[in-house]
């Protein structure tokens, strides 16, 4: 009896992030439009999409810590340019090359609503000047870390209760 207890509120712990996020809705702009959203140095629409999936399944998780239940948090992506470049004649393996110049950035517009009344709402250009100098709780095994940290500390700065 006591571990039948220990499955159902163990299931619902794990569903507890799930509710949390319907009201996260993340959409994205053209990305045949994109700086640089693909992880190799060709333009791939498959590449791209794997990278838009990957950041709205972090930017959902990551939402959920901030937005409230009642609220709802829109996220629209218009731009991404990855950390670093890649550069198919010198460097045929796909590698990308991180330097201080080529920093992760993100343009997006948000609106978080409350009951149908605007909390906040914005459009920013997301970026992390210094991207190589903080630490990277995500590794290098994580071809996405720099870009999910520097939505972490946007998360952060911005929806934080205050």
């Amino acid at each position: 009896m006591k571990s039948l207890k220990a499955l159902v509120l163990a299931a619902a712990v794990l569903t507890l992030p799930l509710t949390a996020q319907a009201g996260v809705d993340v959409t994205f702009g053209d990305s045949a439009k994109f700086t640089d959203a693909n992880l190799r140095g060709y333009r791939s629409a498959k590449d791209r999409d794997q990278v838009m999936r990957t950041l709205k399944r972090h930017i959902e998780l990551r939402a959920a810590r901030y937005v409230a239940p009642g609220q709802d948090l829109s996220i629209r992506i218009t731009d991404i340019d990855l950390a670093g470049r890649t550069n198919n004649f010198f460097n045929p393996n796909d590698i990308r090359l991180m330097t201080a110049i080529d920093a992760p950035a993100i343009t997006l517009t948000y609106a978080l609503t409350e009951n149908g009344r605007t909390v906040t709402s914005g459009e920013e250009r997301v970026i992390d000047m210094n991207y190589l100098m903080g630490v990277n709780w995500y590794g290098s095994s994580d071809q996405l870390s720099y870009e999910k940290e520097m939505l972490n500390d946007w998360f952060a700065k911005r929806f934080a209760k205050r």
